[in-house]
């Protein structure tokens, strides 16, 4: 029997139809349009708006004013943020968002956001509740939001 030369082309085209249906499918419409903006490393536009409207938005965070007590690997500043209880810091380089509390990795998650956990850029033995406090006193000013910690 001789053996067929065409299994190249089945192959081929086999991986091109994964390929689209991963493409097109489980993406919000605006992704699939536009590829290149991308929500992955944001907060999402109405969840910036809610930002915007506690008082105060947001607290900025510098690795000069804590010396050799910052404990985040390769991030100079950034801000944390508060978005329907999920205490979040935006790292001011890259805009790479990290969930701060569980809420926040739930969150992210359940809405498909690229927020990474803290831990990933968290130098060992090195404390991050600072971060997370204040980000819990930004969720305390919204008067909707009681429980920060479920």
């Amino acid at each position: 029997m001789k053996k067929s030369r065409r299994w190249p082309y089945y192959l081929l085209g086999v991986l091109v139809i994964l390929y689209l249906i991963g493409r097109f499918s489980d993406k919000p419409k605006d992704q699939i349009d536009n590829p290149v903006v991308s929500e992955a490393a944001a907060i999402p536009t109405e969840k910036e708006s809610q930002v915007k409207e506690q008082k105060p938005t947001k607290r900025k965070f510098f690795a000069a004013d804590f010396g050799h007590a910052w404990p985040l690997i390769g991030i100079e500043s950034g801000e944390v943020y508060c978005v329907e209880k999920a205490i979040v810091f935006r790292a001011d380089q890259g805009g790479q968002v990290y969930a701060l509390n569980g809420w926040a990795n739930s969150y992210g998650r359940s809405n498909n956001f690229d927020w990474r956990p803290i831990g990933d850029v968290q130098t060992v033995g090195k404390d991050v509740s600072f971060l997370l406090e204040a980000g819990k006193e930004l969720c305390s000013s919204d008067s909707e939001i009681q429980n920060v910690e479920r």
